[in-house]
């Protein structure tokens, strides 16, 4: 895709009367901008559709590649500092595994530079429709 494409999306990334329609890889990729709590974001439609199951099992799912993935810590910080002050910091590692992460998929993007990065690096073809 030319600079000069990147640059449109990037001039209405906010707009709320704007969409973006793009070719990606084969799929139509759209993008409306909605309002979740107070924050403003891009939700991603691929071929006009959002299915539970692309964020479910995402390894069996080729459109979940559009979506940015996100990795979550099992346990949190506070949790694992009251379970060494209750069991000490050698019996809390051996009863938990405080490097165990999770992954998820989100379904929305707020920055422009993380979707264009993750587009450009990720995907061979990229159109922009509208």
């Amino acid at each position: 895709m030319k600079e000069e494409d990147w640059y449109k999306i990037q001039k209405n990334w906010w707009n709320q009367f704007h969409y973006v329609k793009l070719q990606v890889d084969g799929y139509t990729i759209t993008m409306h901008l909605m309002q979740n709590k107070n924050k403003l974001q891009k939700l991603l439609f691929v071929d006009g559709v959002i299915e539970g199951k692309w964020f479910i099992s995402p390894d069996k799912h080729p459109e979940s590649k559009f979506y940015q993935s996100r990795a979550w810590r099992f346990y949190t910080s506070k949790f694992r500092k009251d379970m060494e002050a209750i069991w000490g910091k050698r019996a809390a590692a051996k009863r938990f595994d405080w490097g165990r992460v999770y992954y998820t998929k989100k379904m929305h993007r707020t920055s422009f530079t993380a979707f264009r990065k993750h587009y450009e690096k990720n995907f061979k073809s990229i159109e922009l429709i509208s």
